[in-house]
């Protein structure tokens, strides 16, 4: 079989040349009524959304990667799932994926890696490609390289990748384990860094990365979530300013199809960890900076995050370099998310200027240093009380 792709921001144009060998054993039509039985009625989560636009030519939703080429998993493409998820979370939906075959009567006879996607955003694995796919009153041809690495019987061929995917799980745990933990328990040795974690071992957020534990100081899943929704616009690029163990740089990376994000740390043994996940993990598109101050300068990016960092800042470089800082980030970005610390929050360092004093005034600042236009998100509960929570339209 043969086809021809073109990527799309969100999707994936595949046409099937009807003069290439083998082609002719097969249809578009075999394959989208196989993929509608295999989806039952779009109750199937592990089927992707498939689009015809002609007889040979169909558009799939875009995924993040797969899991490797036709006849061998790709290890850094593995490893980077196990970013999001566990090996016991992926044998499980590999097994889901067999059980939906059986109970809608397909052979997909096309198990391998290169058709097992991985969906970043979703935490989902899908299956794709049933050219092949044999069902109940469907004539099928059979070329005779038909999946020769991995086999025709599908069983056998989900066994085979889970028992090398296992592999990889347990060297990554084995080689990467003990570094992590060692750079963890290293936060909070030798002094204390603002903003970051007062107590050795213990994080400031938690990690959000299967077969990574860690005690941690407050629990912002809710903020993250709350960021993540109030997203108005698709971005390709994003800057956090102290991000910590990257809880919301680590969740901008699953949820958008980023070219680059910068998260800047100046906590040096938390920065480390960023780049030591960074290099475990595949994250190609982080870029792990140092310390902000008054000759940063940002890149233009389309989301930036200034949560609970921009007090430290005042606290370090005084208002005036703090106000220069904000403002060259406001302009540098489309949007940005911001959150600080003023006198209605508790907190180990509170502004205690007149510019926040309340959410009103925190707005009127946000203008005064360039912002077009300043949206109030809502109070954010931390530390037994609230902060305010602000987007704002910037370049």
């Amino acid at each position: 079989m043969k086809n021809d792709l073109k990527y799309y921001l969100n999707c994936i144009i595949k046409r099937y040349p009807p003069e290439a060998e083998f082609n002719n054993m097969s249809s578009l039509d075999n394959e989208l009524f196989t993929l509608e039985k295999f989806s039952s009625g779009g109750k199937n989560p592990y089927c992707p959304k498939v689009f015809r636009i002609d007889n040979t030519t169909y558009a799939i939703e875009r995924y993040s990667f797969n899991l490797g080429e036709h006849i061998s998993i790709n290890k850094n493409n593995v490893k980077r799932m196990f970013f999001t998820i566990s090996y016991e979370e992926f044998e499980r939906q590999i097994d889901e994926i067999l059980s939906w075959l059986k109970n809608t009567s397909l052979n997909h006879r096309d198990i391998n890696p290169s058709n097992l996607i991985f969906y970043e955003k979703e935490k989902l694995i899908k299956l794709i490609d049933f050219y092949w796919t044999k069902t109940f009153g469907i004539t099928v041809g059979t070329p005779g390289q038909l999946n020769w690495f991995y086999k025709q019987d599908d069983f056998n061929a989900f066994k085979q990748i889970k028992d090398q995917i296992k592999v990889v799980w347990e060297d990554l745990r084995k080689s990467s384990d003990n570094e992590i933990n060692d750079i963890i328990n290293s936060i909070g040795s030798e002094k204390y860094y603002d903003g970051s974690s007062a107590q050795q071992g213990m994080t400031y957020h938690p990690i959000t990365i299967p077969g990574i534990s860690n005690k941690f100081h407050v629990d912002s899943s809710k903020l993250v979530k709350n960021v993540i929704e109030n997203i108005s616009i698709y971005p390709e690029s994003a800057i956090d300013v102290g991000a910590a163990v990257g809880n919301f740089t680590f969740d901008l990376i699953r949820n958008f199809d980023l070219k680059k994000i910068y998260a800047y740390e100046s906590d040096p043994h938390v920065n480390k960890f960023l780049k030591k996940i960074k290099s475990t993990y595949f994250l190609n598109e982080l870029e792990v900076m140092d310390t902000v101050d008054i000759n940063t300068d940002f890149p233009e990016v389309d989301i930036s995050l200034m949560l609970n960092v921009h007090m430290w800042i005042h606290k370090q470089v005084g208002r005036e370099g703090c106000d220069k800082i904000t403002s060259n980030l406001i302009k540098k970005s489309k949007l940005l998310f911001f959150q600080t610390c003023g006198s209605e929050s508790p907190g180990q360092y509170i502004i205690k200027d007149k510019e926040f004093t309340s959410k009103e005034e925190i707005e009127k600042y946000l203008y005064s240093l360039g912002a077009k236009k300043v949206y109030y998100i809502g109070q954010e509960p931390i530390h037994g009380s609230f902060r305010h929570l602000f987007k704002i339209e910037g370049k």
